[in-house]
């Protein structure tokens, strides 16, 4: 009887928010009506997605999974495997195990096994280590470091446009990473924000304090160089890696250099400095044929504060023909460092992206036809999967801005801001891996001023990440201004609502079509954080989650105040890293 109807599996499950309590009981209950097991009895009422029912499995006997490892936590889960926190009993020590189902597709296992085989040879400080892998209870399993800071691709979201000097000392460690990896033979094949971590530096790091410490991660795209029978494949049988960061000639031949690599971290850098994506105002199928036929429009789109050095140094790095662009990472590392030393221009750069003390939000200081045929084919199969990342809209207005100075945290960890008309509820301010959280209670509410003070404009940006805590849960963010005589508050720019499934529009109390059309969160992606930006530049009031454009609103006259409202609707609801940053145009 325990064994259809006990405890573990439920009881791992909520504690590790993979199911609601009301859930728990509707499978406990239709299990005990229908003789099954609840595991059977969650699948059949399809209360859990397959990928979380197997993770709760493993969670529910901690200790039985890897000998000489207890898991302790879900870090992300997919249609094929999991990825578990973890600690190392024997040394105390917390990691990362990352699995995948024996009966997995192929190429699924295969991609792991390279992964393993490639890190395990790698020792190098901005490389995450592998310590061990193997086959248990029907899934292969390699073992990591963890790493807790999130990924480059949270970091552009939060911070992005970045100025050139530290987004070149970003670029710089992964490239010495990459470097590292080309000696052992190893090319990386997928160079993205996303397989970027970030770490606590080590000791004695002469890094500053704006920039983090990155870790080169996921390389299971990786090519042996001396194996020539080496071939990571897709579905489509062509090895090929995220379309907006691809080199060209990766789209031809699974066979490539480190140039490839480098022409990764040139895209890299682009969404670092521009806040943009690379062909973001493309499909994945339309940027895989532009790429195709030699179209790389996309690299005339820096913004124009960026230094020439640093645009030449992009440009550089992601010419179309391999044989046009910077060949090693020798010559690569050698131009980040004569861009970063101190000479009059660099002088000229830093002293241009010096914050300003400017007035604003209560006195705070913000500053490339056969073969393109071919290519359409490759898209096709890959879809939207291979995307993975929203596409990112283009810049708000025409004009080259850059931020004011650091992003401002409106929580800055400890205590809740006070402000004129909130918050108001229960807010706790909490520590997690998610930096700077403050938990917000059903119904609870805060009022975040994007108002003009003196000046006769206001160009701003709020950001802030959201989790709900509990299924059902959903975060209203209301926009309100100033438009009449009497000031008095009326909603100029609507409702969006989050909630665990989905993002809505309101007019009043109608939802609407929003104009990027609705965006629904794929449970099987893993993603429970969603960032939230909302940009006030002039007349112009834009909100985009998960980096993409969702809402545009135009007729908000440049002097009208707008204020915020972040609402606690239903359940429980997190919010980390709360920052509003002011806008400047360069000159």
């Amino acid at each position: 009887t325990r064994e259809i109807f006990g405890d573990s599996f439920p009881n791992a499950a909520l504690e590790h928010n993979l199911v609601s309590r009301q859930k728990a009981e509707e499978a406990r209950e239709h299990a005990k009506k229908m003789s099954i097991s609840i595991v059977d009895s969650v699948l059949a009422l399809s209360l859990m997605e397959p990928a979380k029912v197997e993770a709760a499995q493993l969670l529910a006997e901690p200790e039985d999974f890897v000998p000489g490892y207890e898991l302790t936590g879900l870090i992300g889960w997919g249609a094929s495997g999991n990825i578990f926190r973890a600690k190392q009993t024997a040394l105390q020590r917390d990691v990362a195990i990352k699995t995948i189902k024996s009966n997995a597709a192929e190429t699924g296992q295969s991609r792991m096994q390279r992964e393993a085989e490639a890190i395990a040879r790698l020792r190098h400080p901005n490389i995450v280590v592998a310590y061990e892998s193997g086959f248990a209870q029907g899934r292969f399993f390699i073992v990591m470091e963890i790493v807790e800071g999130g990924t480059l691709f949270d970091f552009i979201a939060r911070n992005s446009p970045v100025n050139d000097v530290v987004a070149w000392q970003i670029i710089r460690q992964a490239a010495a990473a990459l470097s590292h990896a080309n000696d052992s033979g190893i090319i990386h094949r997928d160079i993205k924000p996303s397989n970027l971590l970030l770490a606590t530096p080590p000791a004695g790091s002469t890094l500053p304090d704006t920039v983090p410490f990155v870790k080169v991660a996921d390389f299971g795209l990786a090519q042996d160089v001396r194996d020539h029978q080496d071939a990571k494949i897709t579905a489509t049988g062509v090895a090929l890696g995220t379309p907006a960061y691809v080199a060209p000639e990766q789209l031809e031949d699974a066979t490539v250099d480190c140039r490839a690599d480098i022409y990764g971290l040139g895209a890299t850098a682009f969404h670092l400095l521009s806040a943009r994506m690379p062909c973001a105002d493309q499909s994945p199928m339309k940027a895989i044929l532009q790429k195709s036929i030699g179209n790389d429009s996309w690299r005339e789109q820096l913004p124009d504060f960026v230094s020439d050095p640093s645009t030449r140094l992009f440009r550089d790095m992601t010419e179309a023909d391999p044989d046009a662009r910077i060949a090693d990472y020798d010559e690569l590392i050698a131009r980040i460092d004569k861009l970063l030393l101190p000479s009059d221009e660099t002088i000229s750069l830093t002293r241009a992206m010096r914050p300003k003390a400017t007035k604003g939000f209560a006195g705070l200081r913000i500053p490339t036809l056969v073969r393109a045929l071919g290519m359409l084919a490759i898209a096709a199969a890959l879809g939207y999967l291979l995307w993975q990342s929203t596409l990112v809209a283009p810049p708000l207005v025409q004009g080259n801005w850059k931020p004011n100075g650091p992003p401002q945290p409106l929580f800055n960890g400890f205590s809740v801001p006070a402000g004129p008309r909130g918050p108001k509820g229960v807010w706790i301010p909490d520590s997690t891996d998610e930096g700077r959280v403050l938990k917000g209670k059903e119904k609870s509410f805060w009022h975040i001023p994007m108002e003009a003070q003196d000046s006769a404009s206001l160009n701003a940006r709020l950001r802030l990440s959201l989790k709900m805590t509990v299924e059902s849960a959903a975060v209203d963010v209301e926009f309100f201004g100033t438009t009449n005589a009497q000031r008095k508050p009326e909603q100029v720019a609507g409702k969006i609502r989050i909630t665990d499934k989905e993002v809505l529009v309101f007019r009043g109390d109608k939802p609407v079509p929003p104009d990027s059309g609705p965006i629904v969160f794929s449970s099987a992606s893993g993603e429970s954080l969603r960032r939230l930006q909302v940009d006030r530049m002039n007349d112009v009031l834009e909100v985009r989650v998960n980096g993409e454009l969702f809402v545009r609103q135009w007729r908000i006259p440049p002097k009208i105040p707008i204020t915020t409202y972040v609402r606690c609707a239903a359940g429980d609801a997190q919010f980390a890293d709360i920052d509003i940053v002011e806008l400047a145009e360069a000159p």
